[in-house]
């Protein structure tokens, strides 16, 4: 995973001049996610469920600022804010790279065992002809090496994006 978005890093550096607005740039969302925690068998794959406000565009270089929660079982808690930035793709598909930082309940669970950790994620979505958008997200979470042991964990959820103020 963070190989991927060091390879796709060069990509969201570039400054987004050359894109014209799209309706999506004028567009915040509320997103609603649902999936797992952890994709570790040796965890039993705990649930999660997430809504997130992504704002609109702030930048030159069409970063997102947002925030959000995820909750799941044996009162797991992520509070968290991130950047991220969507990439076009043909057929109104979207790829999206985020980063962000926030808090960790009870996650010694599944390896998030410091309060302070980091989410890097990666999510591909389809959008829809209302505006909207359904798709699939995997991110990890670790507390990026400020404490040992540094375990961290992958999640995989499925969301929705519902454009607010169209």
């Amino acid at each position: 995973m963070v190989a991927c978005l060091f390879a796709c890093l060069p990509v969201a550096l570039t400054h987004a001049t050359e894109a014209g607005p799209t309706d999506d740039d004028a567009t915040a969302f509320l997103i609603g996610s649902a999936g797992t925690f952890a994709l570790v068998n040796e965890f039993d794959y705990p649930w999660l469920l997430g809504v997130q406000y992504r704002g609109r565009p702030r930048t030159g270089w069409r970063l997102r600022p947002g925030f959000g929660v995820d909750a799941g079982r044996d009162d797991m808690l992520f509070l968290y804010a991130d950047v991220a930035r969507d990439f076009g793709l043909p057929r109104d598909w979207l790829l999206t790279l985020s980063l962000g930082a926030g808090w960790f309940a009870n996650g010694e669970a599944i390896g998030a065992n410091y309060d302070l950790e980091f989410k890097s994620g990666l999510a591909l979505a389809r959008r829809l002809a209302s505006g909207a958008r359904a798709g699939i997200a995997v991110y990890h979470i670790s507390n990026g090496g400020l404490e040992h042991p540094n375990n961290g964990s992958e999640a995989l959820v499925l969301f929705f994006a519902w454009p607010l103020g169209r």
